[in-house]
């Protein structure tokens, strides 16, 4: 994060590097989707946490689940207390090599 994405966080109220995918209402409290962008020399991940507001400007955070190389994510209610998440990872790329006995001849 540079000085420039802390500017534009301050005065946007927006983090690029936590962009919010999906927000689920349930019966006690919220579940948020959200996907990391680290930036160039990084992959992006999916943090999925339960959200409680207990005062205004207070949240009460759980991570439910925080995992490196995702791409998307999509919920479904199953019921008040249940949800059901499906995570995609990012397309695999495979390469074969043969290698020689002797490696620069």
């Amino acid at each position: 994060m540079t000085i420039l994405d802390i500017k534009d966080t301050y005065t946007t109220g927006i983090d690029a590097s936590l962009e919010k995918i999906d927000n689920i209402d349930m019966k006690y409290s919220n579940v948020s989707i959200y996907r990391t962008n680290g930036g160039a020399t990084t992959d992006f991940g999916i943090v999925v946490r339960q959200e409680k507001n207990i005062f205004p400007g207070i949240v009460l955070v759980k991570d439910l689940y925080n995992k490196y190389h995702m791409v998307e994510a999509s919920s479904q209610v199953i019921d008040e207390d249940t949800i059901f998440i499906t995570i995609t990872v990012q397309q695999t790329d495979e390469k074969e090599f043969t290698l020689k006995r002797f490696v620069y001849f």
